[in-house]
């Protein structure tokens, strides 16, 4: 049994440079049999590791011409029971991995670029793979391109993202506790509320959940016309993570038109909402207020004829004290 064959019996974890040891391995000129059926069955197991295998030997290939060769003399000369041959390869490709390769599964690690916009504010972001970003008001979002993966943190606000399709590289949105792959389609990311929502205009997505402790993922599949819900990352909403059919996807997304569509959505949700798209601090002084549901179509930076809006259908009065607008229980007329 050859030592690569030895380390993968164990029972401990592949160890992350089996792609390095297997190139040690068949680049030593004492490949067996055994070996080339395993090396075989691990190829086909792993795929995205051979990918870096393939790498490896390209680099090999152009770099080859740098190692020197084996001392005349030397090439049957052993040192103990291993071959002069085989220590030299396997030297090589040390030498090799230290300089060319990172020793890890991970690719090397991309900069991060960050987007924000400001109140009121909605920009579009056009990614290097031919993705598209819209960000919303009051948004702030970092994007990491790879060769293996692109990768986009949604720390706060509300984007709408088209995906360009790209079956290599995994495009996937990080978004509080959770994170949203999708491939070739187009999805609504909204953060409100301490609360992910993620609707699916076209394609297919798939969202998962992690506890507070970054662990237990929860998995949904989404498709065109749905949504997924998850809540923050504390205790006691480790499993709240839903989906639902909607009606109308397009209001999700009615925003980057200027528009603002409610439907029975909660109030505590259209202040936040709103609150995008002005200056001025609004809150909600009474708790059983934030339960109660608006129904309307708004334009998005008319924040006084929303508010008028929510004063004359809702228990709600609207009082301004200084920078900041409160919004009180109506009282009831005696």
């Amino acid at each position: 049994m050859n030592w690569f064959t030895t380390q993968k019996s164990s029972d401990q974890p592949v160890r992350p440079d089996e792609v390095h040891m297997w190139f040690t391995l068949m680049n030593s000129g004492e490949v067996t049999a055994e070996d080339k059926a395993e090396f075989a069955a691990w190829r086909l197991e792993n795929p995205g590791l051979y990918e870096r295998y393939k790498t490896l030997e390209k680099t090999w290939d152009m770099a080859k011409d740098v190692i020197p060769s084996m001392p005349p003399g030397l090439a049957e000369v052993e040192a103990g029971s291993i071959k002069y041959s085989r220590v030299l390869a396997a030297l090589a490709a040390c030498l090799l991995i230290f300089f060319f390769v990172r020793p890890t599964d991970a690719p090397a690690p991309s900069p991060h670029t960050a987007y924000q916009t400001a109140i009121s504010q909605i920009d579009r972001v056009n990614l290097e793979d031919g993705s598209q970003v819209l960000l919303n008001a009051r948004s702030d979002m970092k994007v990491a391109m790879s060769t293996l993966r692109r990768d986009i943190t949604l720390n706060e606000g509300e984007a709408l993202f088209s995906v360009a399709h790209d079956k290599h590289r995994p495009f996937v949105v990080k978004a509080r506790n959770g994170e949203v792959q999708a491939i070739g389609t187009e999805f609504n990311v909204d953060i409100r509320n301490d609360f992910v929502h993620v609707v699916v205009l076209e394609g297919v997505v798939k969202v998962t959940r992690y506890d507070e402790n970054g662990e237990n993922p929860n998995v949904l599949i989404a498709r065109a016309g749905e949504e997924i819900s998850y809540g923050g990352a504390h205790p006691g909403k480790s499993e709240k993570i839903a989906l639902k059919t909607v009606a109308e996807p397009a209001e999700a997304v009615a925003w980057q038109e200027g528009k603002l569509i409610f439907n029975g959505d909660k109030l505590q949700d259209v202040v936040e909402e709103i609150g995008r798209y002005t200056n001025t601090p609004i809150s909600i002084a009474d708790e059983s207020l934030k339960e109660l549901s608006l129904y309307g179509i708004f334009n998005a930076r008319d924040t006084e004829g929303i508010l008028a809006a929510i004063s004359s259908a809702l228990p709600v009065t609207i009082e301004h004290r200084g920078e900041e607008i409160i919004l009180l229980r109506k009282k009831a007329v005696a």
